[in-house]
């Protein structure tokens, strides 16, 4: 399944937006991958574990020592065949104009029951962060490809993935500007379009796994992602809504009606904003009519 929407973020299209970039502050990148096995001692009572972690980072900043591959893997075995691994990977890449991604994880284990009961825990994560900054109002285009894969439904397995940006706004990075998520199973190819106001923002890629059970064979999970985060040409005033990007023509026409039709904030382009009206169509013509400078 394929979307494709359009978000303008804080204000309508200004007039004029100067060439921005990417301006790396902060690398977040995580890799964790982690088996667990809980046993109670028959004898004692007590209980014990069966443990591995494994955690990986790369540093980021900049831009030429971005470019990295990571991986991770944990592996259990415990007495009465309960065993677990579960993997993590990792590659990415940034320049000014471009911040890339993609990642995979997968956790399976097989338990069989025992007496005293055990658990059996796998989990796995691939945390794809970079804290940039805007000094220009900048429009940029997120794709992401997201997957979950888990043939188990409602017995201890968990998939996710997640592609997003965070607008930090005087604290936590609380303010969702993008946020695409498939959990348990699924296949999504998504396309988004922004105009990020200037200021501090958060482009995060995510794929978690887990399985456990007290009982029975553990069934695998895997999740991945994969995408780009790019810095799109500047539109030279309000009516150049679509690419290329300092040229006036029929994309820009059909891009706006197809908006305006539907009611989404890209035709949102005169107060009152949040209301698709006439004022809107004529600050289009307008502005198509005037050209780009």
């Amino acid at each position: 399944m394929r979307y494709t929407t359009v978000a303008i973020v804080g204000a309508a299209i200004p007039c004029t937006l100067a060439q921005g970039q990417f301006v790396l502050v902060e690398d977040l990148r995580t890799i964790d991958t982690s088996v667990m096995i809980e046993q109670t001692d028959p004898d004692d009572g007590e209980t014990f574990y069966s443990f591995e972690d494994f955690d990986s980072a790369t540093p980021a900043v900049p831009f030429g020592e971005f470019d990295a591959t990571s991986f991770s893997r944990a592996e259990g075995l415990a007495p009465d065949f309960q065993w677990g691994q579960a993997i993590g990977s990792q590659t990415s890449g940034a320049s000014e104009t471009v911040l890339s991604g993609s990642g995979s994880v997968f956790a399976e284990g097989m338990f069989v029951s025992v007496v005293p009961p055990a658990l059996l825990g796998v989990t796995s994560s691939s945390e794809y962060g970079i804290r940039f900054e805007v000094d220009e109002p900048t429009l940029v285009r997120l794709e992401a490809h997201l997957v979950v894969d888990s043939s188990a439904q409602g017995s201890g397995t968990f998939g996710l993935a997640r592609a997003r940006i965070r607008h930090i706004v005087d604290g936590p990075p609380v303010f969702p500007v993008i946020n695409f998520a498939v959990v348990g199973e699924g296949d999504e190819t998504m396309v988004e379009t922004a105009l990020l106001e200037p200021g501090t923002y958060i482009h995060e890629f995510s794929a978690q796994a887990a399985t456990g059970t007290s009982g029975g064979n553990v069934i695998p999970v895997s999740a991945s992602f994969s995408g780009t985060l790019t810095l799109l040409g500047s539109p030279c005033n309000a009516a150049d809504v679509a690419e290329p990007f300092g040229v006036l023509d029929l994309a820009d026409v059909q891009a706006f009606a197809s908006a305006f039709v539907n009611q989404e904030p890209l035709a949102d382009l005169a107060e009152p904003f949040g209301v698709f009206d006439l004022l809107d169509v004529v600050e289009f013509v307008t502005s198509f009519l005037g050209g780009c400078p």
